[in-house]
């Protein structure tokens, strides 16, 4: 192989790097778009057969591009601005968490064990035949057009505890008319 032949061959065997590839190395799109060349190959997207071709640039052109000053005050740019945006988004943060932190804490129920046990087991049974009864619930939603929501939930409520009599207070609980704040079952 001559010697013109190996200078000739060197670009095809340099690395190639996509987009993707060069913005892992910090680059933005808006500094892509400022300082890519055209493309040194295009190559079929392996990804979407009908997407737009894959431009792919030399790692030497990149090394040339990001060794010039231009380029280095845009990232510098780039790197002031994300430093802006990270203490920006820790200012929100510190806030959130001193607002956080000024609320007066909640008035938690005082049970025992047993009992946030045994309301929780009759509160996740009742979620679970909920569950279940969804496809019913919208059918008669659908067939009741016009008809209030809530009206439909209480009937369900009602089915479930004349079937299980053992969350009857649970299906009351929820059944508490809004306005009048009285149990409707």
């Amino acid at each position: 192989m001559s010697a013109t032949e190996t200078a000739a061959a060197q670009p095809q065997r340099e690395r190639l790097l996509s987009r993707r590839q060069i913005a892992a190395r910090g680059w933005t799109p808006d500094v892509m778009e400022r300082f890519l060349p055209l493309p040194d190959r295009t190559t079929a997207n392996p990804y979407n057969v009908r997407g737009a071709p894959v431009k792919l640039y030399f790692l030497s052109t990149i090394f040339q591009v990001e060794s010039s000053d231009p380029f280095k005050q845009a990232m510098t740019a780039v790197a002031a601005r994300k430093a802006g945006a990270q203490a920006a988004v820790e200012t929100k943060r510190r806030k959130l968490r001193e607002t956080l932190d000024a609320l007066p804490p909640p008035e938690l129920p005082a049970l025992s064990e047993s009992e946030l046990c045994r309301r929780a087991v009759l509160f996740a049974a009742l979620e679970l035949l909920l569950s279940e009864l969804k496809p019913y619930r919208e059918a008669l939603v659908e067939k009741c057009r016009g008809v209030d929501v809530c009206a439909v939930d209480e009937k369900i409520l009602k089915l479930i505890a004349a079937a299980h009599p053992w969350l009857f207070a649970e299906c009351r609980r929820r059944m508490v008319n809004a306005d009048e704040k009285t149990p409707t079952l």
